[in-house]
């Protein structure tokens, strides 16, 4: 537990809390249209845009598994990690300008399935959006809630529902607007403490506190070990984060509330502001193995928040904590306003036949919300869940769709049939594999399953609608 008393970490994050809250109600609109709620009115900029997408794309990994990695694997599972989690956003701004090209009006990726490749692939894709947003929730707010429980005192349970509460009421009173307005805000949070608390540290340490090898001793990118590496979390790693955006709904909304020329630098700019956190993040965890901090296994995942705790005096690690808190709950407003787009237009509408009311449609995006809350709290609070475990498992679970996805962007020659069974055989071959492996940490398994569960759906995509169409050209 911190050095600091309950009643200021209480205190911290209430005012935490009822700033995010309060720049909702500031940006409330008493006549709420679906257009305003879902994509702001397809007006945000690219500027603030960008900063949006950057503390969106941040996750828990970025700020928890950055650490973890380094401390165990050193650098060279960092530059597996770093370097796919840049790169994927530039990536995909460039195949969304393209979408959004082709549908200046969506409001999501899976409307634009439906229309294309028809109901049965469209419940494909249902089923992957919706289990990553709940997925994605609950990653977030279990990292939080471990935080701050670890730190406080605090009840577990009550600190999930509280963080869950906040996000919540902000999400559900302004939609995607207080969405991307928090954002900005808790991205310029992460970066303003990010820069005073890491250089802090390495002023406390020196650059020889630091062990860029790990605690395991990694020699090298291209030696035995690590090549091992490579093997056991690079390829995984980096295939799970290139697909990451393109099976996202929180992206293709974003994609949607852009003014339309701007999409593509929008992305390019969030990469670049997105880029330094994960190396900021990994240097507690340099410094831990550099100083020979051992943890047991259990609580390996939150071992740079225990080098800060170790190392520097009790009151850096507010805003620490803040940082840690400002880069998860931007998440979790995200993930709301996801699956709010998802629910009211791609399953309400298409339940009423395609006819639903500016005000049913806000009111659907609203329960969805609360729904979606009420299942990340129950999965935060499943027993001996890990932050890594959840993130492995979700990073192969959206890996299915990519290549479909791709080639539906550049191509109008693909059979629906072909996607339809090229994502059957993902799911049902590809991810079960992965998931054996994963869980029960049998390699190869985790490394074959999820090349299955990229290739699989891509291939056959492509074999039967070249069977069926013909050859096509991008």
């Amino acid at each position: 537990m911190s050095e600091l008393s309950m009643t200021t970490w209480i205190a911290v994050i209430l005012v935490y809390g009822l700033l995010m809250l309060l720049m909702g109600f500031v940006l409330r609109k008493k006549n709420t249209t679906k257009d305003w709620f879902l994509v702001g009115n397809r007006s945000i900029g690219w500027k603030l845009m960008a900063f949006s997408i950057a503390a969106s794309w941040i996750w828990a990994p970025a700020l928890f598994v950055s650490s973890q990695i380094s401390y165990t694997n050193g650098y060279v599972a960092l530059l597996w990690f770093a370097v796919p989690n840049c790169l994927c956003l530039v990536i995909y701004g460039i195949f969304a300008q393209k979408l959004r090209n082709k549908i200046p009006e969506g409001y999501t990726f899976t409307e634009y399935i439906r229309e294309r490749f028809g109901e049965k692939v469209h419940n494909l894709y249902l089923f992957q959006v919706t289990g990553l947003s709940v997925c994605c929730f609950a990653v977030q707010l279990l990292a939080g809630a471990v935080v701050i429980t670890s730190l406080t005192g605090l009840n577990y349970v009550f600190v999930t529902i509280f963080l869950s509460a906040v996000v919540l009421g902000y999400s559900y009173i302004s939609g995607i607007k207080a969405s991307v307005w928090t954002d900005y805000v808790q991205m310029m949070m992460i970066i303003v403490f990010g820069l005073l608390v890491i250089p802090m540290l390495l002023s406390a340490t020196g650059l020889q506190g630091l062990d860029l090898y790990g605690m395991k001793n990694i020699s090298g990118f291209f030696s035995n070990s690590g090549i091992e590496v490579m093997f056991t979390f690079g390829i995984v790693s980096a295939i799970g984060l290139i697909a990451g955006p393109f099976a996202d709904q929180i992206f293709w909304q974003r994609t949607f509330s852009l003014k339309k020329p701007e999409v593509r630098k929008s992305y390019i700019l969030g990469a670049a502001i997105f880029g330094g956190i994960p190396i900021l993040m990994a240097v507690p965890g340099f410094v831990a193995a550099g100083m020979g901090i051992t943890v047991p296994e259990s609580q390996v995942q939150m071992i740079g928040l225990i080098t800060i705790q170790k190392l520097l005096p009790g009151w850096v690690l507010i805003p620490f904590v803040l940082l840690l808190i400002a880069g998860l709950t931007s998440t979790m407003d995200s993930a709301l306003c996801s699956i709010s787009g998802t629910s009211s237009i791609d399953i309400a509408r298409r339940v009423k036949g395609g006819i639903l009311t500016d005000k049913e449609t806000v009111k659907v995006s609203r329960i969805a919300m609360i729904c979606l809350t009420v299942g990340g709290i129950i999965i935060a609070n499943i027993q001996g869940l890990t932050i890594l475990t959840l993130w492995l498992f979700y990073a192969t679970f959206r890996v299915a769709t990519l290549l479909p996805t791709c080639m539906s962007i550049l191509s109008d020659k693909i059979h629906p049939n072909g996607v339809y069974y090229g994502l059957l055989a993902s799911f049902i071959i590809g991810i079960p594999i992965y998931s054996y492996g994963g869980f029960m940490k049998v390699y190869p398994y985790d490394l074959i399953g999820s090349v299955l569960t990229l290739l699989l759906s891509g291939v056959i995509t492509y074999v039967y609608s070249y069977w069926k169409l013909g050859r096509w050209k991008i």
